[in-house]
């Protein structure tokens, strides 16, 4: 195995992690700072969806994001003050640099929402988080139609939030 097969399997293992928000609940600073690099390599939508649908753990993203974007930006500085510099190493950062701002704003659309929402209706998030529980414990086989129903309700307030992928 090569050094590029190396660095792709343990990018591809950070980013897996950030798809199980009880990782990132519990992750400390430098884990979640090198999944989030990882992720800045190659972003994953699903990926970003997922941790914006928890309020908690987008904020903790949001945090990390925003280190991420600032270290990558002096990196980016850096190496603009070098002369002679490679343009494909500057081409590589800038994309880096750009998926660390999709994070950021991803991350904060959905902070913002949750803080508009609650702002409303204080019981709202406890309510939603109450559902999409009760959604994970019960079976889609035992469930009774006032369950799909609410279900459906709560699928159809994920889909209208902004962190939701309209595309």
């Amino acid at each position: 195995m090569n050094l590029t097969d190396t660095s792709r399997t343990g990018g591809d293992t950070m980013r897996a992690r950030l798809a199980d928000p009880s990782w990132i609940a519990a992750a400390g600073p430098a884990e979640l700072r090198a999944a989030v690099h990882a992720l800045c390599w190659r972003t994953v939508r699903s990926t970003i969806d997922g941790f914006c649908a928890d309020l908690h753990v987008a904020s903790k993203v949001l945090i990390t994001a925003r280190g991420v974007k600032a270290e990558l930006d002096a990196r980016l500085a850096l190496l603009d003050a070098r002369t002679g510099t490679d343009p494909d190493e500057r081409a590589v950062l800038l994309r880096r640099s750009a998926n660390a701002t999709e994070i950021v704003a991803a991350c904060d659309a959905a902070v913002q929402f949750a803080q508009m929402r609650d702002a409303r209706w204080p019981a709202a998030s406890d309510l939603v988080a109450a559902i999409a529980d009760h959604r994970r414990r019960v079976s889609p086989e035992d469930a009774c139609d006032a369950d799909t129903a609410l279900w459906r309700v709560l699928d159809d307030a994920e889909h209208l939030s902004p962190t939701s992928n309209a595309a």
